[in-house]
């Protein structure tokens, strides 16, 4: 399963514990929490799951600066500045946003 596969059913999952059957509309957080206290820990669970997961989805910097020397940017997430030096950019693959851990595709 993918990041995004598991993103998707995550996402499911949550709706599935926000629908209400009996009147077919969405509970609100609070409702969960005092109807079932397992669905609503649930519910925050899978949130925490899909933005890990979404962090390692790895995304283009926004490139501000490319020589041969040094790679410059901002994350696209955070906006956090981005710098690789030359020696890393051979093993660019699997570089992480120092600032908020977004894994980065440069």
């Amino acid at each position: 399963m993918t990041e995004k596969e598991a993103i998707i059913q995550l996402n499911f999952d949550m709706e599935m514990i926000r629908f209400n059957p009996d009147t077919g509309e969405n509970l609100t957080l609070e409702q969960i929490k005092a109807l079932n206290k397992e669905n609503y820990m649930t519910y925050i669970a899978d949130e925490l799951a899909i933005n890990a997961l979404l962090k390692q989805i790895p995304v283009k910097i926004v490139s501000v600066c490319k020589s041969k020397d040094v790679i410059g940017g901002y994350c696209p997430t955070c906006n956090g500045t981005i710098r690789i030096e030359n020696t890393f950019l051979r093993s660019a693959k699997g570089q992480h946003c120092t600032w908020c851990g977004q894994k980065l595709d440069v």
